[in-house]
């Protein structure tokens, strides 16, 4: 099961004072059980989003790229006075520990959206990639995810409700094609 779930729009409030490095998201695979986790590890297989987010990393800005899925959350210390919004969809627990076995998670940063633009989107979608060079696309054609980043005054935002539905990864689709 993946969160944000394919075939779905989230709304992410930017505040307007957000700036060097705009916001950081996280994803989350849900792999199901120890022993198809174990099976990914075993096969090489990686789980991945490609997306045309506005990665703050080489690509060109709208320019499709892929990001593996990890084991362990990386964790970045976000000072409170630098300007970096981190958010995570949905939002972390109170105490930040996030206790889900068997799932992989993804943080991708964004780029800060220029001064005059007030909204930016990207879509995304799930796969896995094999050794051999192989994907299996785990969505449906035009059935993406689709993130929309919108600067808000921070004041007035009301909060957002995440959708918890989801799609997944059946034991089935970890085996090589």
């Amino acid at each position: 099961m993946f969160f944000p779930p394919l075939d779905s729009t989230v709304l992410v409030d930017v505040p307007s004072n957000a700036r060097a490095g705009g916001v950081t998201l996280l994803f989350r695979a849900r792999i199901g059980s120890a022993s198809a986790l174990e099976q990914l590890r075993r096969d090489r297989v990686k789980v991945q989003a490609y997306t045309n987010a506005p990665v703050d990393d080489d690509r060109a800005e709208g320019q499709w790229g892929a990001y593996n899925f990890e084991e362990a959350l990386p964790m970045t210390p976000v000072k409170s006075d630098d300007g970096v919004v981190p958010f995570t969809l949905p939002p972390p627990a109170e105490n930040n520990a996030v206790e889900e076995p068997f799932t992989l998670f993804l943080t991708l940063k964004l780029r800060d959206l220029p001064r005059q633009q007030t909204e930016a989107d990207f879509q995304l979608t799930y796969r896995l990639l094999y050794p051999n060079g192989q994907v299996k696309w785990l969505g449906y054609y035009r059935r993406d995810l689709r993130c929309v980043l919108k600067k808000t005054d921070p004041w007035l935002a009301p909060p957002v409700k995440a959708d918890q539905t989801s799609g997944s990864i059946s034991p089935h689709s970890l085996r090589s094609p």
